[in-house]
């Protein structure tokens, strides 16, 4: 997504290693939204 918005996603992500960002931006191509929800403290 970051790449999609012009955003560099290595720097975003404060990777030195550009390995360890590929690692978490190539093959995601479906993304789960899951709705807000608010924590009650007990």
């Amino acid at each position: 997504m970051f790449s999609e918005m012009g955003i560099d996603p290595q720097s975003r992500m404060a990777h030195t290693d550009a390995k360890s960002t590929k690692i978490y931006t190539q093959d995601h191509v479906d993304w789960v939204h899951v709705p807000f929800a608010e924590i009650k403290a007990g």
